[in-house]
């Protein structure tokens, strides 16, 4: 007999027992245990509207193999919404002989929830039970999100198979027209009715709390031609690194936003001009003109802002002061902070 558990599961699995032949009650037939747990080193409290460190994660095969190594197989680690991954953590084996593609760990997109999934890909199961852990964890937490905990949950077709299609295909044989069969009978949609179709996670725990932002506002710092700036204090990264030109820091359209401690959905860009909404203020930029436009009066900039390579890249001083900001320009260590 084979059965199907649903993720997250564990426990005796019991049969009740019944019928005319007189034979009646209950009959422990296995014991489920999940493919992996996970815990948390710490929970710090975060604040809204920053950029924080976070608990160190560990993530444990509960036994050998519990991890997939199919070609599509990988872990996802999910974060609420609301919360994303400020940089790509530190990912690593430390203990068992699991193997996994370390250069291609990376951030992605969860529906509309952007860097919101870490992604890790897995390259050979294990034949002895292994460690997996994940540091140096910094989150860029939304003003939107509410106090309390953040839950972060393990999930992905490494470690659960029946939000996977190829492996529901695999493991019934009887599919006709996009449809599972069980003895004949119709069971479910292959596409959208996955086994347990609303669970997904395997495990979960919490490695920090949020707080609403006491007083003080925030702090953040760029260095000229680097990729790394801090918020508060902790670290982050970029993809492209700040540039000065004619004597104005430029940094590109996101990580102004981040420093200010404007949320994501309130950053918007039609193709031609970017909009920036906080602080009771709608702030727009356009690339190639020097005219800033504040709830719809124009202000007049002394450099324009600039489309490089894709990248609207806006003067960082003019958009961080119209949101109320204190900048200042360090020329011997070539930092620009920016106090809110």
């Amino acid at each position: 007999m084979e059965i199907v558990v649903e993720p997250g599961y564990e426990g005796d699995i019991v049969v009740e027992v019944g019928g005319t032949a007189g034979l009646s009650g209950e009959l422990t037939v296995a014991k489920a245990i999940t493919p992996v747990s996970i815990t948390a080193s710490a929970k710090p409290v975060v604040k809204v509207g920053t950029i924080s460190e976070a608990g160190t994660l560990t993530i444990t095969e509960n036994k050998a193999e519990a991890i997939g190594d199919d070609s599509d197989d990988q872990i996802i680690v999910d974060l609420p919404q609301g919360v994303r991954w400020a940089a790509t953590p530190t990912v690593k084996v430390t203990s068992g002989d699991l193997d996994i593609d370390e250069g291609n760990v990376k951030t992605q997109k969860d529906g509309e929830e952007d860097d919101n999934q870490l992604v890790i890909p897995i390259e050979t199961s294990s034949t002895e039970p292994s460690t997996i852990e994940i540091s140096n964890i910094k989150y860029i937490v939304d003003r939107t999100v509410p106090e309390g905990d953040i839950k972060v949950k393990v999930q992905g077709p490494a470690v659960v198979e029946t939000k996977s299609d190829s492996k529901t295909a695999d493991y019934f044989a009887d599919i006709r027209n996009g449809s599972v069969y069980i003895d004949s009978e119709e069971a479910f949609d292959l596409e959208s009715g996955h086994l347990f179709d609303k669970t997904g996670t395997a495990a979960s725990t919490v490695n920090a709390t949020v707080a609403t932002p006491g007083a003080g506002g925030q702090t953040a710092s760029f260095i000229i031609g680097s990729t790394t700036y801090t918020v508060n204090g902790v670290e982050a990264t970029m993809d492209v690194a700040a540039y000065t030109k004619d004597g104005r820091t430029y940094l590109p359209v996101r990580y102004v936003a981040y420093a200010l401690g404007i949320t994501p959905e309130n950053i918007l860009w039609d193709g031609k001009t970017a909009t920036f909404i906080g602080n009771g203020r709608v702030v727009q930029a356009t690339p190639g003109s020097s005219v800033l436009t504040i709830n719809g009066a124009p202000v007049t900039m002394d450099v324009p802002t600039e489309n490089v390579n894709g990248r609207v890249m806006v003067p960082f001083r003019w958009v961080a002061q119209v949101f109320g900001a204190q900048v200042n320009y360090d020329d011997a260590t070539q930092t620009v902070t920016m106090t809110l």
